[in-house]
């Protein structure tokens, strides 16, 4: 087993496990059900049922980088074409190119047929303070 006390290499780590979650927290039900979330703070575009632009059961692969493809063309291949490019099916996740305050992974969710772009920026801690949690849900 290697170590590291790299805070980069744990923070790839964490990106790469988050998908499968995503996609079992998105389908399990919707936004609106959610218990830290107040419905009434909810916009009207996220209430109802909830899904990942792209998936389908058995999909092999759930995610790709910035060096397969772009995040222009990750986009369009979701919102224009079906989650394909050239014929071929685009993965659910996109993880673009590091920037220190850009997103760590992009993707699309369709709620009531409605398609909505998510940037998520994750950050691996081992305490989180009551106040952090209040500011994060405040944004």
């Amino acid at each position: 087993m290697m170590h590291s006390t790299n805070a980069s290499v744990h923070g790839n780590m964490w990106e790469a496990c988050m998908p499968p979650v995503f996609v079992e927290t998105l389908k399990a039900r919707p936004l609106s059900s959610w218990p830290l979330l107040d419905n009434m703070s909810l916009p009207d575009q996220l209430v109802g049922d909830v899904s990942i632009v792209g998936h389908h059961e058995g999909q092999s692969k759930l995610a790709i980088s910035h060096r397969s493809i772009t995040t222009q063309e990750f986009m369009k291949a979701h919102v224009e074409n079906n989650s394909k490019q050239d014929g071929m099916d685009v993965p659910l996740f996109y993880f673009p190119a590091p920037h220190v305050s850009g997103p760590d992974i992009i993707f699309f969710i369709k709620v009531n047929g409605n398609v909505t772009p998510t940037f998520v920026q994750l950050k691996l801690r081992q305490v989180l303070e009551s106040s952090d949690v209040e500011k994060a849900l405040a944004t």
